[in-house]
């Protein structure tokens, strides 16, 4: 299997109505097990300034929280870099938090493999794919990869 074909979305993207649905969920702490992999992330529009919700997956380390965004193109990713300072739900407990991309290689790596190693599952595309895959690939997948930091103002 090629690094492409293993380059399938870890989890589907809440949409519409579900994304609310969850949203309502993950603030009361009422997801079970899910609320330990996603989080409530509130961010502001770039131009608008309006809020927009939505979940994504996480994984902790000793110095916040991590998100990754395929390339960088997630409506979540772009709006937390024009506004880095955002709201976090985690397992029902509000977090303000300042967004920062990881850009220093041994970071970006050590982030990467904490990432993988909490969300198996869910790091699919990004872990499992380039595992088995040849360095060049791996490489080139590690760089389409955009991972932020959330860093907690208050918890």
């Amino acid at each position: 299997m090629s690094l492409n074909q293993a380059s399938l979305p870890f989890l589907p993207p809440f949409s519409g109505l579900t994304n609310r649905i969850a949203i309502f969920l993950l603030r009361r702490n009422l997801m079970g097990a899910l609320g330990e992999k996603r989080m409530v992330l509130t961010t502001r529009h770039p131009v608008t300034g309006q809020t927009y919700s939505t979940t994504i997956p996480y994984a902790r380390d000793g110095n916040g929280l991590i998100a990754a965004s395929r390339k960088g193109t997630e409506r979540w990713y772009r709006y937390a870099m024009a506004h880095p300072n955002v709201r976090l739900v985690v397992r029902g407990r509000p977090i303000h938090a300042y967004a920062r991309p990881i850009r220093d290689p041994n970071e970006r790596q050590q982030a990467l493999q904490v990432y993988c190693q909490q969300l198996p599952e869910m790091g699919g595309w990004l872990c499992d794919g380039v595992k088995n895959a040849p360095v060049d690939e791996r490489r080139e997948a590690f760089q389409k990869v955009e991972l932020l930091r959330f860093v907690p103002l208050s918890w």
